[in-house]
């Protein structure tokens, strides 16, 4: 490298007067110089150089006062109390000296950077990703800040928020919602209500699809049997991103912290019926294979985070966190799960990874056990005393079946 110096001090200096590193001995200096000596950093940088400084000393005055004041909201919602500033003065320090570096030119050297003045300039597809990174530490640095909250307002669906209050064997259902709608998707009533169940008549598990647009997009969702002296009753549970009046859900938008999560108890006429019957949606509806221990702990376990979600609010993130991986995480197929199956990435390919390990009905062909699941609007009448047996028409003799045959 010192063949390439054109003007290089014997030593360079501290503010102090003393010695910082010697001029061409690479292994002295700290790992970052080393990095960026080969790269020359231009007066272009200088802009950028002055933005930082700015921003890393706000950062630095802002992370004593995270310590402070977000230490009494939600614990855990963006990480440790107080690492936000640092985080931030970190990717503004690492996003100056990537920006000078893919900014190179001849001359001029930003001292905080430790490079010397040299003859080489960086290649064109180096710059390029030099500023990828340095917009990928911007946005990780943007991301650190945002706070969820559940505060409105809210989208007229997701104004209240479900909880669960249990008694012994018994349950409450808080914030139940039912909700009808009209032909224009305008909404005819809005009724939330308090339902009580008994988790000894718990009996089954329906995991349920309702496609919305092509290639794999659809929201998954549950609804749990409860076999009571009435007749079956059904809880049916959405896990969902909670939008404010003017947003619209965009996939790619809820990667970046846009969205909260809210996890809504409702009837099986609001959750499916505004899917399949208003919006015109392909839903279906599969049993689930299970024995009652381990659905009363699945049952459980989604119940504590929706219980967990209406007391400290949580992002919806549409890779990691949404319909699909919150009820995946709460099963022992979690394990030999990759995210990067396509079967979780996409939820509307999910009753295959169902269907391969044996979670739904695998006794007959997957086309034949979809053509079953699949609701026919024509068949179920949302304000029908049966709508509930009319959605699962196509399971008709599994339907009757008891706990004890799965």
């Amino acid at each position: 490298m010192c063949a390439d110096v054109r003007k290089v001090a014997t030593s360079h200096q501290s503010p102090s007067g003393g010695e910082r590193f010697p001029a061409c001995d690479a292994s002295s200096r700290p790992r970052y110089t080393r990095i960026f000596s080969h790269f020359s950093i231009g007066p272009r940088s200088d802009r950028l150089k002055r933005l930082a400084s700015i921003v890393v000393s706000r950062t630095e005055n802002a992370s004593s006062n995270t310590r402070l004041n977000r230490s009494d909201q939600v614990n855990g919602a963006i990480g440790e109390s107080g690492s936000i500033g640092d985080l931030a003065g970190i990717g503004v320090a690492v996003c100056y000296c990537f920006l000078g570096a893919g900014l190179a030119e001849p001359g001029g050297c930003p001292p905080t950077c430790g490079c010397e003045k040299t003859s080489n300039n960086m290649p064109f597809y180096r710059r390029k990703r030099f500023i990828a990174l340095c917009i990928a530490a911007l946005l990780f640095a943007w991301l650190q800040f945002q706070v969820p909250s559940n505060e409105g307002p809210w989208n007229h669906a997701q104004v209240r928020t479900s909880w669960v209050e249990f008694d012994d064997r018994r349950l409450t259902v808080h914030n139940l919602r039912d909700f009808r709608y009209g032909a224009d998707l305008r909404t005819v009533s809005a009724d939330y209500v308090d339902q009580d169940f008994n988790l000894d008549n718990l009996q089954r598990a329906w995991f349920g699809l309702s496609h919305f647009g092509p290639r794999g997009m659809a929201h998954s969702f549950l609804s749990f049997e409860f076999d009571t002296r009435d007749g079956l009753r059904y809880l049916a549970l959405s896990i969902e991103a909670r939008l404010r009046p003017d947003q619209k859900y965009k996939p790619l938008v809820g990667m970046f912290r846009r969205y909260t999560k809210i996890s809504v108890f409702s009837t099986e006429q609001d959750v499916i019926g505004l899917r399949s019957h208003m919006r015109g949606e392909r839903v279906l509806l599969y049993p689930v294979d299970s024995t009652r221990e381990k659905l009363e702990t699945f049952f459980r376990a989604m119940v504590n985070d929706a219980n967990a979600l209406h007391e400290a609010p949580a992002f919806y993130n549409t890779v990691l966190d949404n319909c699909l991986t919150n009820l995946l995480k709460n099963t022992a197929l979690v394990d030999n799960l990759s995210f990067g199956d396509l079967r979780v990435l996409l939820p509307g390919r999910s009753d295959r990874l169902t269907y391969a390990f044996d979670i739904t009905p695998s006794d007959l062909p997957f086309d034949k056990a979809r053509e079953r699941a699949t609701v026919d609007p024509a068949h179920a009448e949302i304000n029908d005393d049966n709508f509930s047996a009319s959605l699962r028409c196509g399971w008709a003799a599994e339907a009757c079946l008891s706990l004890n045959d799965f």
